[in-house]
């Protein structure tokens, strides 16, 4: 965690709004509290207040009014290309760690968020899909991945971690946040958004903002469907680990159903 507060840090200091990291006395950003047991030792750290409604929830649809969609995905689109520029003007210090979104992350033997293909509640035909959509898109990583842009990446721009005030969109919740391929941070706004009615305005505006501050390239915008597919994979180890805890069986199903959707259009795709 100490690492992303640092992140978030340079972030601030660099002039985007987004919470900012207050330091205690000693100057640390993280501290711990508790009577020095490990069992019973704690981390603290504290963050500024920031201004904004969530934009939605995930699972709901979306609220907006219609005539402002359009501008809103611009300006998210167009922060997430800024929050990628200022991350690669940063000379990381030497003991900054992150984990890494990356093929390994997603796909290999261990991904960061689970074995998906693991999951109990899959049955035969679904985990077969699965299985063949990932090893596609090992193939694809192995072939055409040095293509893709990749860096720093906030990893989680659903609708709870977007803020809205007034029109200015601000990023929260950076506990997922590691190195990855930038598409990949779109492909978490689309795959979370394509049920909508508006989701090619959505799309578009969304690469709009994006390229009115950075450049998307043809490589990363074609790979989409791969990173929307992959995206589905992680909630699906996400829940396979949670499965147990009360509440989450309702759940299973459309995550499920996600990941059968995305993973049909990749291989369509991938042809």
């Amino acid at each position: 965690m100490k690492r992303q507060l640092q992140w978030m840090t340079q972030l601030n200091t660099e002039g985007m709004d987004l919470p900012r990291p207050i330091p205690a006395e000693n100057g640390r950003l993280l501290v711990s509290v508790g009577n020095g047991h490990n069992t019973d030792k704690r981390y603290v750290d504290v963050l500024s207040w920031v201004n904004g409604d969530k934009m939605g929830l995930t699972g709901t649809p979306l609220t907006l009014p219609t005539d402002q969609i359009g501008s809103l995905f611009f300006n998210l689109g167009y922060a997430a290309a800024q929050l990628h520029n200022l991350s690669d003007r940063w000379a990381l210090p030497p003991e900054f760690r992150r984990h890494a979104w990356d093929q390994d992350g997603l796909i290999g033997e261990a991904p960061f968020w689970g074995r998906f293909w693991d999951l109990p509640d899959l049955d035969r035909t679904d985990r077969e899909l699965l299985v063949q959509g990932r090893e596609a898109a090992s193939q694809w990583l192995t072939a055409y991945a040095e293509q893709l842009d990749y860096g720093l990446i906030h990893a989680d721009l659903v609708k709870e971690n977007v803020l809205i005030d007034n029109g200015t969109v601000r990023l929260i919740d950076f506990d997922d946040a590691g190195f990855g391929w930038r598409i990949f941070e779109l492909a978490t706004v689309l795959l979370k958004t394509r049920d909508e009615p508006e989701y090619p305005r959505i799309k578009q505006s969304l690469f709009e903002g994006y390229r009115n501050c950075r450049t998307l390239s043809a490589a990363d915008e074609q790979s989409l469907p791969l990173f929307m597919m992959l995206r589905s994979f992680t909630y699906l180890g996400w829940w396979n680990e949670r499965r147990y805890e009360p509440g989450m069986s309702a759940y299973i199903e459309p995550v499920v159903a996600e990941a059968r959707a995305a993973t049909r259009e990749f291989l369509k795709t991938a042809g």
